[in-house]
């Protein structure tokens, strides 16, 4: 069985490109792409102090993050969004990273019967 897959992505913003435009792009994408792959959980953007991003994405498995970023290539709103940032040419997959959740299920309480 796999486990959830966090994908954390390390975003810089190209020379020129506001803020604004970014989360823009972003909602965009999260709202028309990401949130229809399967095995797609939850996303969160944070910023950091020095004003880049993680973008953390919640997948039910490795696999799913892994495809949805494949299916990403052939998608004209991610890639819009892509040309915002600035990446290794050389590697599309430059800046992201998978990571398994292995935070502990809480364990189930007995039901109470008064």
């Amino acid at each position: 069985m796999q486990s959830e897959t966090v994908e954390i992505a390390q975003i810089r913003l190209r020379p020129g490109v506001t803020e604004e435009d970014f989360l823009a792009a972003f909602q965009r994408i999260v709202d028309g792409f990401v949130r229809q792959q399967p095995g797609f959980l939850k996303c969160e953007l944070l910023k950091k102090d020095n004003g880049q991003f993680l973008d953390l994405v919640h997948w039910a498995a490795r696999s799913d993050a892994v495809n949805a970023l494949e299916r990403s290539s052939k998608n004209d709103a991610c890639l819009a969004y892509f040309r915002l940032l600035e990446a290794d040419e050389t590697d599309s997959n430059s800046g992201v990273e998978y990571l398994a959740n292995v935070t502990p299920k809480p364990a189930k309480r007995p039901v109470s019967w008064r």
